[in-house]
């Protein structure tokens, strides 16, 4: 077991959104957004408002699909739109107020009960505990890289460079050599039951791996539980109660070895990001490509898939009705390859799950996943901070042992509803908006570089949005979703969320901003 020290892992929550960078011209489309005055209009029940059964008339009538071509050759975009327009079959969409829903005892009992029956769990903190030939074999990796520094090395010009390097490493041998002297000759996992309860992290001051994370919020709450794998498999299970980085719970159980599932940020949902789902990637017929990566990757042979994909979804769905969470509904799902990083980061091999993406639903609305983020990163006077509200999402992966993964991402709670019955804007509105928009949202900064953009999904959907002077309450709103694939400047393609706009006031959602 070896100890390792964890660096915040920015890359998952910095990808989330795949508009451009380019700033907003000053055009009444976008030049104000005032929360109340949205709430004025979703107010509005004078004739002439729009209702969600106008739209629906209005989109059966007219844009059974949306077509149009989109060319501008000053900004290097060219946007290409063939899309299905969908209308929740609902008699009204309203505002909610939400705010982040806290990961409670009760729950996590709940989830071990039915995950785990009579699972005996350890402190999953002795993975980070090293013995001492595991830091004497540290000491001497430190000690070789060391003494092979020289000039001409990356990042080494000169004599003062080499001498700057050597005394870095010499830090790292003085300190590991510290460890060492207080470091256990052998560690037994069985030595440290779990209490199996929710701890703050500051009843854990004095261990290096939880002062870490009372060092990030000294309020956080946790639980990190594994079991003894004798039986040849290797349980993890994580929740965290952080108002600085989002609150969430992880489990997640292989044939090899214990999955890293204790990063403090909270990912979204599924993306390609390593840390956030274990790199999953979809299955289409042909072995994964994991030529990225430095290690030979090849699958594992003892974690099969025979069930089907109906047999799999059976069991998510199961398991969510278990827990008692009936408010989401499955947005999409499939095979996938999952590379599991696990607790030594040894990066060996990949397994095929079937993995489920659930997404709240309300009357039969997703609450989609594009613009529910926020990021505050900046001094307030003489204080730095940081603090993320990430999308919330469910992932559940199966395979022929069943649910091998389970993940509960930053949950909401939906505590007012502010508008019964929204008015909202006509379809032909929100269109030209798209237009004007994609384009601009889009461009790209080198003057000769292209980007293509094809639109294949428009759909009215709910989303997040963050409430003015307030990081802790958001406001559930209509919006509407425009869907497709984006190849960029340096050919990088991404298929998702293109565009949201606000189905209240035609504002476009800056999905980074969160509003």
């Amino acid at each position: 077991m070896r100890k390792r020290s964890i660096a915040l892992l920015m890359t998952g929550v910095m990808l989330l959104s795949m508009a451009g960078c380019a700033s907003n011209p000053d055009s009444a489309v976008v030049k104000e957004k005032n929360l109340d005055k949205m709430l004025e209009q979703a107010e509005n029940t004078e004739e002439g408002a729009t209702s969600i059964d106008d739209v629906a008339k209005e989109v059966e009538e007219n844009y059974e699909t949306y077509q149009t071509q989109i060319k501008d050759e000053a900004l290097g975009v060219s946007v290409y739109v063939d899309a299905k327009v969908e209308i929740p079959e609902v008699e009204q969409l309203s505002i909610y107020r939400a705010s982040q829903k806290e990961i409670e005892q009760d729950f996590l009992d709940k989830v071990r009960e039915v995950l785990t029956p009579g699972c005996q769990y350890y402190e999953g903190k002795v993975l980070r505990v090293s013995t001492k030939a595991e830091i004497a074999k540290d000491i001497q990796t430190t000690k070789d890289m060391m003494n092979n520094l020289k000039v001409g090395d990356p990042d080494i010009p000169d004599e003062e460079a080499l001498e700057s390097w050597k005394a870095g490493y010499q830090e790292d041998i003085t300190r590991l050599e510290a460890d060492y002297e207080n470091a256990p000759d052998s560690i037994s996992i069985t030595d440290y039951p779990s209490d199996n309860q929710l701890h703050m992290v500051k009843d854990y001051l004095g261990d290096d791996y939880y002062e870490w994370q009372y060092n990030l919020c000294p309020s956080a709450e946790v639980y990190w539980g594994v079991n003894d794998g004798t039986d040849g498999e290797y349980i993890s299970l994580y929740v965290q109660n952080n108002e600085n980085y989002g609150n969430c719970l992880r489990y997640e159980s292989t044939k090899n070895g214990y999955v890293f599932t204790t990063s403090v940020d909270v990912e979204n949902g599924r993306n390609d990001n390593m840390f956030a789902v274990n790199n999953v990637l979809k299955v289409e017929g042909e072995e994964p490509d994991f030529s990225g990566y430095d290690a030979q990757v090849k699958a594992f042979d003892n974690e099969p898939v025979t069930l089907s994909e109906e047999e799999a979804r059976e069991q998510a769905d199961a398991l969510l009705e278990q827990l008692g969470l009936t408010d989401y509904q499955c947005h999409d799902g499939g095979l996938y390859s999952e590379f599991p990083i696990t607790e030594s980061f040894a990066e060996e091999g990949y397994r095929d799950i079937y993995s489920f993406l659930y997404m709240r639903s309300i009357d039969g609305v997703f609450v989609n996943n594009a613009a529910g983020y926020k990021l505050v990163d900046e001094w307030r006077g003489e204080d730095y901070v940081k603090k993320l509200w990430g999308n919330e999402a469910i992932v559940v992966g199966v395979n022929d042992s069943g649910v091998v993964l389970f993940k509960y991402l930053t949950p909401i709670s939906l505590d007012e509803t502010v508008v019964e019955k929204t008015s909202i804007k006509s379809f032909s509105e929100i269109k030209d908006t798209f237009e004007e928009m994609v384009v601009i949202e889009n461009a790209s900064e080198e003057e000769t570089a292209t980007v293509s953009i094809k639109v294949t999904d428009v759909k009215l959907v709910y989303t997040r949005i963050s409430e003015k002077d307030s990081f802790d309450t958001g406001l559930i709103v209509p919006v509407w979703d425009f869907e497709g694939t984006v190849v960029n400047e340096y050919g990088d393609e991404k298929t998702g969320n293109i565009l949201s706009i606000n189905a209240i006031d035609g504002s476009v959602i800056n999905t980074t901003l969160g509003y």
